[in-house]
């Protein structure tokens, strides 16, 4: 199914599972910070054609969509372009993605039934109001404000990571610092930046264009995250 935030309109691909049993959660999108409660009733096609969230190759999403954890999704990860492999290496690449492939479908599938014994085994736990004890948290950085438009690209000196950053509500709001990290096909962060914005302040409706580049990405890298800095 498709969750799409009522705040700056990011949408997330989401397995059905997730609200399997359940009248609905409250999820905050990754993007933006908003918090909704979602019932997850009714599924939506994926628009091919978002100008926020490009479909790619190989991906539900520009990027993939991020899952539901506890009810808040993980931040969106952007594909680098690929780098192109020496010709007589191509045979033997293609023969170890599916190795790859299939020892990761084992390992997974291995994981899950472990997984359902667990549960099988566990007494079930009693639900407290763990609200009314835990101490209000502080907005995140960044909160109201949306990064958007994420392009990687390759150049001659290596790579640029290239943005926006958008205030869609109706006061003005600080700009924190971003922070651009590159990842591996695993999603581990290999290499990151941490960056000053373009403005320190965006007034409401304010759109600002950032550019990040990379003089010597590690060839491992084919993803990025671009998010807040923490304060």
């Amino acid at each position: 199914m498709i969750l799409t935030c009522p705040a700056c309109a990011t949408r997330y691909r989401v397995a059905d599972q997730e609200f399997e049993g359940s009248t609905g959660r409250t999820v905050r999108c990754g993007n933006c910070g908003h918090l909704w409660y979602e019932t997850g009733s009714t599924p939506q096609a994926l628009a091919a054609d978002n100008p926020d969230q490009p479909p790619a190759a190989g991906s539900d999403a520009f990027g993939g969509a991020p899952s539901v954890a506890a009810g808040v999704p993980s931040i969106p990860r952007f594909d680098l372009p690929p780098r192109l492999p020496p010709r007589r290496a191509r045979r033997s690449l293609a023969s170890g993605v599916t190795t790859l492939g299939i020892l990761l479908a084992a390992i997974v599938i291995g994981g899950i039934l472990v997984r359902n014994h667990l549960v099988a085994d566990t007494p079930p736990l009693v639900q407290t109001n763990a609200a009314a004890t835990r101490p209000a948290a502080l907005p995140a950085p960044g909160t109201g404000l949306v990064i958007r438009k994420i392009t990687p690209a390759r150049t001659a000196d290596g790579l640029v990571i290239d943005g926006e950053i958008a205030n869609p509500g109706d006061v003005p709001r600080d700009v924190p610092r971003l922070r651009v990290a590159l990842q591996d096909s695993a999603e581990k962060e290999i290499q990151f930046k941490t960056v000053d914005p373009p403005k320190a302040r965006l007034q409401p409706g304010e759109v600002v264009h950032f550019e990040t580049p990379f003089a010597h990405p590690p060839a491992a890298a084919t993803g990025v995250v671009v998010t807040f800095a923490p304060s």
